[in-house]
């Protein structure tokens, strides 16, 4: 039941604790990778508990340290929940791991973790981005933009799958040191790519070959032989394409630009305003040139003044009212005052 136990593929060691009482609970992890079959499904499809006892009893041997019984109790998890009533998926590429507890007669305990590693043969391999978000060589990655998903097409002639990832970066030109000492040329280019993105095979062999890789300029023209100059603004693609041990292929086209950086210019007043328009190389862009800074002055004189007027109007008819009423009152006439 399951890949065949070879001789070079001992158990790994296990993890031992010691609780209060002085017991021992030992954990050993392993696992083993079965390609899935659409014709064939891997246990038909579903593997239950019996199926679990059947595997371990064929892979394990147990034996205990203290006389006495043992007992044992077993689970089956997958997608972190507990499927051991119902049985876990074979029929598509995943995982599951087969929990078994062994208890001695004293009450020490092993636990084995056995994952179940199921592999699509005719899957391409997966794009990610690594864990670091800056890179050793290349622009830093954006961890709030993961990757899109791939499309994915299948060879006619071979039945392989190709998928088809994309992605963009940007970086600032600089001069001094310039940015990758001036030049974008296929190493650099490649150091790039495997720093930028992980590539996770489906197969029981994860080894990976690089089939090519290529930069092209925005019109297309294939450039890896003359590489990017890093000096000049432009956009580029860097193509790189691996192959698993299957045949199947990714592709990843990284939509690479370079531009200058950005600088921010603080308005600036004119030094003179001579007869000759001396100083108005240094007028704000973004302001028309109204006239010199006197004619500038006047109009604020004249507005401040004409405040004050209507201030000094209003508060003059507030109180030449209230007096005229007064002298009513009194019986007066001062209307005319």
């Amino acid at each position: 039941v399951g890949p065949e136990v070879k001789p070079d593929d001992p158990v790994p060691g296990p993890q031992i604790d010691t609780d209060e009482n002085g017991l021992k609970h030992a954990a050993v992890y392993d696992s083993i990778n079965e390609e899935i079959d659409e014709s064939n499904p891997l246990y038909g499809g579903n593997f239950d508990a019996a199926d679990a006892r059947a595997l371990l009893q064929y892979r394990y041997q147990f034996s205990a340290n203290v006389a006495g019984d043992m007992t044992s109790e077993l689970k089956i998890m997958q997608d972190g929940k507990d499927v051991t009533a119902a049985g876990a998926d074979t029929t598509t590429a995943g995982s599951f791991t087969v929990v078994y507890k062994v208890t001695d007669a004293d009450g020490n305990t092993t636990t084995l973790y056995l994952t179940d590693i199921l592999t699509d043969p005719n899957a391409p391999p997966v794009v990610v981005y690594p864990d670091y978000v800056d890179p050793i060589v290349g622009p830093p990655i954006d961890p709030d933009k993961p990757l899109a998903d791939p499309t994915v097409k299948k060879d006619p002639k071979t039945g392989k799958n190709h998928a088809y990832y994309e992605d963009w970066a940007t970086e600032v030109i600089r001069r001094d040191p310039a940015l990758y000492d001036g030049s974008i040329d296929r190493q650099t280019a490649l150091s790039i790519m495997q720093q930028r993105f992980r590539i996770l095979s489906g197969q029981s062999s994860k080894k990976l070959q690089v089939i090519g890789l290529y930069i092209f300029d925005k019109d297309g023209k294939d450039i890896t032989k003359k590489g990017i100059d890093t000096q000049k603004v432009g956009a580029y693609d860097i193509r790189y394409t691996v192959e698993d041990t299957a045949g199947n292929r990714v592709t990843i086209t990284l939509h690479y630009a370079l531009r200058m950086p950005q600088v921010d210019i603080d308005p600036v007043a004119p030094e003179s305003t001579g007869a000759d328009g001396g100083g108005l190389e240094n007028t704000p862009i973004s302001q028309p040139n109204t006239g010199s800074a006197v004619g500038g002055c006047v109009l604020h004189w004249l507005a401040l003044l004409a405040t004050l007027a209507t201030i000094t109007y209003t508060l003059l008819r507030a109180g030449w009212l209230k007096f005229s009423s007064r002298c009513k009152r009194q019986g007066g006439d001062h209307e005319t005052v």
